[in-house]
């Protein structure tokens, strides 16, 4: 998780909090934008190469959309069903 608001806020302590529970979820904060961290984040990383190899998606949301658990999994399961489709996110 990419956290770009204050981080003294309540917001990024529950995060934490919620983080420290989960073995494959890291918490970082850097003021900026969405996508300009997203391209700090993947730098960090190794690179689009080096991102694009560990990982199967890479998921940038906005912090105002609200899916439950069942509803991302169903996203990630359409893509694993469409292996054709490269980039993709929810919409209302």
């Amino acid at each position: 998780l990419m956290f770009y608001k204050e981080a003294s806020s309540h917001a990024y302590s529950d995060l934490s909090e919620l983080v420290s529970t989960q073995e494959c979820v890291e918490l970082s904060h850097s003021s900026g934008m969405k996508w300009p961290n997203f391209m700090k984040w993947m730098e960090a990383n190794g690179g689009a190469e080096a991102v694009a190899a560990r990982y199967d998606y890479v998921w940038v949301v906005d912090d105002d959309v609200r899916l439950d658990t069942a509803e991302i999994n169903r996203l990630f399961s359409i893509l694993r069903d469409h292996r054709e489709v490269e980039f993709a996110g929810p919409s209302f």
